[in-house]
């Protein structure tokens, strides 16, 4: 199943109970994490998409400066309701790309905009905020476009019926709510898209947010996938996802084991060369900070056949 990521990742049960608790309280419901308010209404979802995106800041600072000029004069509610969404943003890339501390600080700085402080509940925890993968520099220089997105799938699901977002989210069908994503302006270019729909099923949806390296997993590995679920001139982002849940499970049988990531042995060789933007999995980008030049390519790796150094050389550029 999709959810394992290998035994460096034993915090990922933390990651995905935070995960389960957000789509409970804000998602299928109107509340909040870290409070008792009703701060995921469709009123204070259109309010902030108002706020953020009919006069955006283009440019002119860091996606928390120009998130908080975008919320001056806004009530503590609505900029409660923005500290989640961000917290909500950060809580899949893996700490390489995004140190721990760095969300909970930005977390925390945006809940006091609201006039109150912000306790370290375990949602901030370490163990939590470790995140599940690196999403590639793109993720967080589209910032904004990302927490965008966010907005605008929210907003839309809030406008839906109570029933329609129970058969939506019916755990044997994931791929109507795929398909539902879809609908959404610019969804196909929005890795937050893949992002979501992983922390709501991560049984069925892989941990790569990465565009390209979806379609290129697919292309790839296209022989292995079942006829019917083989992407025809048409196909939509549900049906990578559908295609990328069929090949894993034959991959599993083929392998002889559930523990399988496409972006380690004995997967990752077999299609990630060249490294892609993606593979920026052990920098931290989240504030525009460069590579550094000790990771030059022209290091010499050593190691037998098959113990992934092709992978280990894409994991440094």
């Amino acid at each position: 199943m999709s959810r394992w990521i290998g035994p460096e990742h034993d915090h990922i049960d933390a990651v995905l109970a935070a995960a389960e608790a957000w789509r409970d309280r804000c998602f299928m419901a109107d509340g909040s994490l870290f409070g008792d308010e009703n701060l995921w209404s469709l009123d204070n979802i259109r309010e902030l998409g108002h706020r953020v995106f009919n006069e955006p800041i283009v440019g002119k600072g860091s996606f928390v400066e120009n998130l908080e000029k975008q919320l001056e004069a806004a009530s503590p509610q609505l900029i409660r309701l923005a500290a989640e969404a961000v917290w909500f943003l950060h809580l899949f890339p893996a700490s390489t790309s995004m140190k721990q501390e760095t969300k909970r600080n930005q977390v925390k700085q945006i809940w006091e905009w609201s006039g109150s402080d912000l306790e370290n509940i375990s949602y901030l925890s370490d163990r939590t905020l470790k995140g599940v993968a690196p999403p590639g520099r793109q993720y967080f220089q589209n910032r904004g476009q990302n927490f965008e997105f966010l907005m605008q799938a929210m907003e839309r699901w809030k406008t839906e019926s109570r029933s329609r977002q129970a058969a939506l989210m019916n755990e044997d069908a994931p791929w109507s709510l795929a398909r539902w994503f879809d609908a959404i302006k610019n969804s196909d270019r929005r890795p937050m898209r893949s992002v979501i729909l992983y922390l709501l099923f991560p049984d069925y949806m892989e941990q790569i947010s990465n565009l390209q390296d979806r379609k290129r997993v697919v292309e790839t590995f296209k022989s292995q996938i079942p006829p019917q679920f083989q992407l025809n001139d048409e196909f939509s982002s549900a049906d990578v996802d559908r295609a990328l849940y069929e090949l894993r499970k034959v991959l599993e049988e083929e392998h002889g084991r559930r523990d399988l990531d496409f972006y380690h042995p004995p997967l990752a060789e077999q299609w990630l060369w060249p490294p892609s933007d993606s593979q920026d999995r052990d920098m931290d980008l989240s504030d525009g900070h460069r590579p550094s030049e000790a990771l030059a390519l022209n290091s010499i790796l050593y190691g037998p056949p098959g113990t992934g150094k092709t992978y280990a050389t894409a994991r440094r550029c």
